[in-house]
């Protein structure tokens, strides 16, 4: 005859655990959504406050008079911007880019000016003209900021031209240019300085 008794945890001893864990997960869970929501809600605050403030990190060449360039003036970087960007480039790096059509941007989960340029292309049916293009990359960049801090926000041109247009139609151009230099638009985008474009 066995000295040892073995006793077998009641059941409502185990549901009772169980049911512990499980409100301890949807806590910890809830904790963290609200922290991440908490963060957004920072981020937000702290965009709306420069929503129009470019965010341009790439000035051109202002006056350059090396005498194998010429006399060369890109004050806002597009030429620079066009010519020598890469695409793993953040959008932040787009000239005319305002803090709050990069906040947008980046919460459609366009972070790089690849992203941005195969959002460009993506509107690009083989037998559209380039300038429908733009319109429909326009009329999309319209829809996702509807209602968002970069619904509104306009940018001063500063190459003499003293003109302000919104920001979301100079990073249309911006974006056409960046495509044509890269043979990405077929022929039918006009050739010249792409100030006369804006």
């Amino acid at each position: 005859m066995s000295h040892f008794v073995q006793f077998a945890p009641a059941e409502d001893n185990l549901k009772s655990a169980a049911k512990s864990v499980i409100a301890v997960n949807r806590a910890a869970k809830r904790f963290n959504q609200m922290g991440a929501l908490r963060a957004n809600r920072r981020r937000l605050e702290e965009v709306t406050a420069i929503k129009n403030k470019r965010t341009l990190r790439n000035p051109g060449i202002v006056n350059n008079n090396d005498r194998h360039v010429g006399s060369v003036s890109d004050v806002d970087g597009v030429q620079h911007f066009a010519e020598s960007t890469k695409g793993g480039q953040s959008i932040q790096d787009i000239p005319f880019m305002t803090e709050g059509l990069a906040y947008v941007l980046n919460n459609n989960k366009i972070n790089t000016v690849a992203q941005l340029l195969a959002k460009f292309i993506e509107l690009n049916d083989g037998v559209t003209e380039p300038l429908d293009i733009c319109q429909r990359f326009l009329h999309w960049l319209n829809e996702i900021t509807k209602g968002t801090v970069a619904e509104y926000g306009d940018v001063e041109i500063n190459e003499g031209y003293e003109r302000s247009v919104t920001a979301k139609v100079a990073v249309t151009n911006i974006m056409a240019h960046y495509a044509d230099e890269r043979g990405l638009i077929s022929d039918g985008w006009p050739e010249g300085n792409v100030y006369e474009f804006f």
